[in-house]
C-alpha cells in the first residue's frame, strides 16, 4: 500500500452479501463486521489490494477501487459506503464462501509457481496477480500469451522463389528453445491444481510490416506465401504438442496477420505511440546490424541509406508491436505476457508505447536492466 493512502471501495450499486462472505474476504471475524453494519450499510477501508480486487470482482458489484489521501478521508463526501443487505438462506452463503476460497487459493498457488520461475528474481508484479485474480473470476483459469517468429532464410528474397524466406524449421526458432522451460511450468500449474492455457502468437508478417517500411522487399505471390506460413503454423503446432505433451483445448497458435484482419477497427498510428530516443536509437543500433548481416547479400545500401532504413524500421517496429498487443488484449483482456524477446527492457517498451498495460511475466534466464 502506498504511504499515506488508503483502499476504498466505492459503489453506488446495492450489494447483496451475506455478512459470513464478506467477513471471509477481508479475513475479518464475521460478529466484528456485524458490529460495523449500520441501516444494512458498512464500509471498509484499510484493505489490501488484493482483497479489495477479489470483493470488488464479485458477482453483482460493479465497484471500482481508488487511492485517497488520509485527509480525505476525514470528509463524509468521500464515504461512499457499501451496501450489504444480509442473507439468511445457508445454502446460498456457503457456495459463495466456497467460491471465494477457492479462486484465494488458485491465485496464490498460482503465483507461488510464477515466482518459482520468474527470471527476474524480482518477484511477480502486482499487475499479474490483480489480472490472475480477474482471469480465475471471469475465466475459471490463466491465459498466457507468447509471441514466436518464424525461422528466416533471407538468402531467397533474392530469388525466383522468394516466399521461401519463411523457413519450415520451427525447431530453429525461438519457441523451439523456450519449450523445455515452458513445459516444466505448465506442469508446476497443473501439479498446483491451476488451470493455465497457453495462446502462441505467430508473428508471420512482421518482417514485411516493418522492413518494408525501410527497404525494398521483392514482390511476393500471395498465394505461395500463404501456403507457406499455413504450413509453417501446422509444424509449429505439432511441435509445440508434441514437445509440450499439451492438449489442443489448453493451447493454440494464432497467426498474426489473420488476426490482424479479424480486428481491423484495431489499428494504431504514430501519432498514438509515445516514443523517446534512447529506446529508437538502440533499436536502430540492432537494426544496423541485421542490415549488415542477415540482408546483406541481397540489399545493398550506402553508409548513410541504411542509417535512414534503420530509423524507418525501427519506427515501424514499435509500431507492429503496440498493435499486436492492443489486438491481443482485445481478444484476451485478462490475459498475461511471456516475454521471451531480448533486451527485455527495450521488447517491454515496444508493448508499452501505444498504451497498453497488459502484465508481463519474464521465465527465461536472459539479460535484464532494472
Amino acid at each position: 500500500m502506498e504511504a499515506g493512502l488508503k483502499y476504498l471501495v466505492r459503489s453506488t450499486n446495492e450489494l447483496d452479501l451475506p455478512i459470513g462472505l464478506v467477513a471471509d474476504i477481508i479475513g475479518q471475524n464475521p460478529i466484528a463486521v456485524a458490529r460495523k453494519v449500520v441501516n444494512n450499510k458498512v464500509s471498509f477501508e484499510n484493505m489490501s489490494g488484493d482483497l479489495v480486487r477479489l470483493f470488488a470482482s464479485v458477482d453483482g458489484f460493479q465497484g471500482r477501487i481508488t487511492y485517497l489521501d488520509k485527509q480525505k478521508l476525514k470528509s463524509p463526501d468521500y464515504l461512499d459506503p457499501i451496501r450489504i443487505k444480509v442473507i439468511k438462506t445457508t445454502a446460498e452463503r456457503e457456495e459463495r464462501v466456497a467460491r471465494i476460497s477457492d479462486i484465494r487459493k488458485m491465485v496464490k498457488a498460482a503465483i507461488k509457481v510464477m515466482n518459482s520461475y520468474d527470471a527476474t528474481r524480482r518477484g511477480v508484479s502486482k499487475a499479474c496477480a490483480m489480472v490472475a485474480t480477474k482471469a480465475m473470476v471471469n475465466d475459471g483459469y490463466l491465459t498466457f500469451v507468447q509471441f514466436t517468429c518464424p525461422v528466416l532464410a533471407p538468402e531467397f528474397l533474392g530469388s525466383e522463389r522468394p516466399e521461401e524466406f519463411i523457413s519450415l524449421r520451427p525447431e530453429k526458432s525461438n519457441m523451439y528453445t523456450n519449450l523445455p522451460r515452458l513445459r516444466t511450468f505448465y506442469r508446476a500449474m497443473s501439479d498446483a491444481g491451476v488451470k493455465a492455457k497457453l495462446k502462441v502468437i505467430f508473428a508471420d508478417d512482421d518482417e514485411q510490416r516493418y522492413m518494408g517500411m525501410g527497404v525494398k522487399l521483392p514482390k511476393f505471390n500471395k498465394t505461395r506465401l500463404e501456403q507457406r506460413v499455413g504450413k509453417y503454423t501446422v509444424m509449429l503446432r505439432q511441435m509445440i504438442r508434441r514437445d509440450m505433451n499439451i492438449s489442443e483445448v489448453d493451447f493454440d497458435v494464432i497467426v498474426s496477420s489473420r488476426l490482424r484482419e479479424q480486428l481491423p477497427q484495431v489499428r494504431l498510428g504514430y501519432k498514438d505511440l509515445e516514443l523517446d530516443e534512447y529506446s529508437l536509437r538502440a533499436e536502430r543500433d540492432i537494426t544496423m546490424s541485421l542490415l549488415e548481416t542477415r540482408y546483406a547479400k541481397q540489399l545493398a545500401y550506402s553508409e548513410e541509406d541504411a542509417f535512414d532504413a534503420a530509423t524507418k524500421i525501427s519506427k515501424a517496429k514499435f509500431k507492429t508491436y503496440a498493435e499486436q498487443i492492443a489486438q491481443i488484449q482485445t481478444l484476451y483482456p485478462n490475459a498475461i505476457l511471456i516475454q521471451n524477446e531480448f533486451p527485455a527492457w527495450l521488447r517491454e517498451k515496444m508493448f508499452r508505447c501505444g498504451g497498453s498495460k497488459i502484465p508481463t511475466f519474464y521465465p527465461y534466464n536472459e539479460r535484464f536492466r532494472s
